[in-house]
């Protein structure tokens, strides 16, 4: 019977290569190797955020990074600040695969219009809420932008049954709110131990090392599309026949995730949203900047089956009184029908992007 264990000549040569190994030298060697890399991204963040101008604010590190690197870039430029949820970021274009999607976005279309003597920061990206927006608004507010659009979703007004809360989607946000802010914003589940510990060694690592902050930027932008969409486009090109059956579930699954943004009940007086809007009009109207802000388009043809009529007139009036109030012009495109198609209930394909991309130029002018 053939013996399956390793030979001993095996387990001999590799004791006699980890004698050989200079442990110190490799330890030294690897500390230096980080240290060039650390160096290197720190002197060269700057032309990094440069050449990739559209990414998630994954950390405030990151976000603070991406904003110092526009500050260098301006040069006498003016500049145009885009905050928005996934219809400015693009997802929908990402996830059905469309080539060159993140230069066909809302804010890189509007980038191009501008021409040369503009420069855009996009800081949309996807869920964000409307305390997100307020906060990142002034986060940004230091660059003195010469215009702000600023785009809204009805899904932002969502409720959970007595019309509140609207809470924010990145936690680490909440440095950048003032304490007013902060106050209407829902409790938040105490984390255990492990949890919070684990929290605050990733923001440690993040506020002191470029090398780990690159490395979650890279890891988010490598992964995009992710696994389970390129899995899915393979299983099509090889089934086409399942195609039919998959798009009806990923349809009812929408519909059942997108319900209660258009089915009721209407935000509520403490809708943490809500309130967020207040303090966010005063301050584009503070600012001094051109601002074109709007609630996007939604399909009304894909949400007329659960679409409650009452709450969506509640909800867009919620959306304008603010910045009525404060003097800021506000555009409700909510039944706007753009040219092209839309690629579900509020996300626009290539076509209508640029339809909207031009009215906002318009409207900047």
């Amino acid at each position: 019977m053939k013996d399956n264990c390793a030979s001993p000549y095996s387990y001999a040569i590799g004791a006699i290569l980890l004698k050989r190994i200079d442990w110190r030298w490799t330890f030294l060697t690897l500390l230096f190797c980080w240290a060039c890399l650390e160096t290197g991204l720190r002197l060269g963040s700057g032309r990094i955020w440069a050449r990739l101008g559209h990414s998630d604010p994954l950390s405030q590190a990151l976000l603070q990074d991406r904003i110092s690197a526009f500050q260098s870039a301006r040069k006498g430029k003016k500049l145009c600040i885009t905050l928005g949820d996934s219809v400015f970021f693009g997802s929908a274009l990402r996830e059905k695969g469309t080539l060159n999607w993140d230069h066909l976005t809302p804010p890189a279309l509007l980038r191009a219009k501008l021409g040369p003597a503009w420069i855009v920061l996009d800081l949309s990206a996807d869920g964000l809420q409307i305390p997100d927006l307020y906060a990142l608004q002034r986060a940004a507010a230091a660059l003195k932008p010469d215009a702000i659009v600023l785009e809204l979703n009805m899904r932002m007004l969502a409720v959970d049954g007595d019309g509140s809360p609207g809470d924010l989607s990145r936690p680490w946000l909440s440095a950048y709110l003032p304490e007013s802010t902060l106050a209407t914003l829902p409790p938040r589940p105490t984390l255990g131990f492990e949890k919070r510990s684990f929290s605050r060694l990733h923001d440690g690592l993040a506020a002191v090392s470029y090398v780990f902050r690159y490395a979650e930027l890279a890891r988010d932008l490598l992964f995009q599309p992710s696994f389970k969409e390129l899995a899915a486009k393979w299983i099509k090109a090889w089934m086409p026949e399942a195609e039919d059956s998959d798009s009806d579930i990923q349809d009812s699954l929408l519909d059942m995730k997108i319900r209660p943004y258009y089915a009721g009940p209407p935000a509520g007086p403490r809708h943490a949203g809500r309130l967020a809007l207040v303090p966010l009009a005063q301050a584009l109207k503070a600012g001094g900047a051109r601002t074109f802000v709007f609630l996007t388009p939604q399909n009304m043809d894909r949400i007329s089956d659960f679409l409650d009529r009452p709450t969506f007139k509640a909800d867009r009036s919620a959306f304008r009184a603010p910045f009525e109030e404060a003097g800021v012009p506000y555009h409700d495109l909510a039944e706007w029908v753009p040219p092209g198609r839309f690629l579900d209930h509020c996300h626009l394909d290539p076509r209508g992007n640029e339809a909207l991309s031009s009215k906002i130029y318009r409207g900047l002018q």
